[in-house]
């Protein structure tokens, strides 16, 4: 199966293009940010393929992109990413996502844990390394960085009048089906009216039975952060470390 991901800036008069383009790289399935479509819905497109959109409520003004705005929408961004995990993982779904991430995660796979390898760019930013740890938390694979290209054909995005290259484009996916993805690469001859390239993922079959999940509960580490919840914690700590040495010294004294 194949599987990408691709930022088209805009929807508007690209239908027949992205079709082109989905045949013409074997795509089954395209993830496709920006499209600034508003509302819910489908619309069937050409040669059998499906559009499947969900933009903001009409009349809703557009947020700007997640780098440059407050750091309330980056919060709000994971928050609800999250909570889409989470909702899926109880129905013990593997899952597989694609977009647009604004974050660039460099090369040290030291940082990623079992999340990334070395086959990204030299440059990470803030939103890269709040992605790294979102994937290390939630047990996904940063896919881009396990498949070596030559440098300027890892860049997913691109403005040469700017001079500028990055990689912000991701497929992601949970670390239970990495033995089924056959590689992830940049399509750089993909040809749309935008400064993003296509990525893509080859996959083997993953319908399969899936072995019932052990429940679990996530420890949400990144709440230390607010000093209010770090004070609590390190407080309930030393009365939970004191009552135990208690114990401890009580069996002791009884032995």
């Amino acid at each position: 199966m194949g599987a990408g991901t691709w930022n088209i800036t805009s929807l508007t008069g690209k239908e027949v293009e992205i079709t082109k383009e989905m045949r013409k790289f074997k795509l089954d399935i395209l993830g496709i940010s920006e499209t600034r479509k508003q509302g819910k819905g489908n619309i069937k497109l050409t040669d059998g393929y499906t559009l499947y959109y969900s933009g903001i409520e009409p009349g809703q003004r557009i947020k700007e992109r997640v780098e440059g705005t407050e750091k309330n929408n980056t919060e709000e961004f994971y928050e609800q990413l999250q909570m889409l995990i989470d909702k899926k993982k109880e129905g013990n779904n593997r899952i597989i996502i694609l977009g647009d991430w604004n974050a660039r995660v460099g090369n040290d796979k030291s940082l990623g844990l079992e999340s990334m390898r070395q086959h990204g760019e030299e440059i990470i930013n803030r939103n890269g390394r709040k992605m790294i740890e979102f994937c290390i938390i939630n047990d996904l694979i940063i896919g881009n960085t396990f498949w070596d290209q030559p440098l300027d054909g890892k860049y997913t995005f691109v403005a040469e009048e700017r001079e500028a290259r990055s990689i912000i484009d991701y497929i992601v996916y949970t670390s239970d089906i990495q033995n089924k993805i056959e590689e992830v690469n940049t399509i750089r001859e993909a040809e749309l009216a935008t400064q993003h390239r296509l990525v893509k993922a080859i996959i083997n079959d993953i319908s399969v039975t899936i072995e019932k999940r052990k429940e679990y509960y996530r420890i949400p580490v990144h709440k230390l952060k607010e000093p209010e919840r770090k004070f609590r914690y390190e407080e309930n700590t030393e009365v939970a470390f004191k009552n135990a040495e208690q114990v401890r010294k009580g069996t002791l004294e009884e032995l």
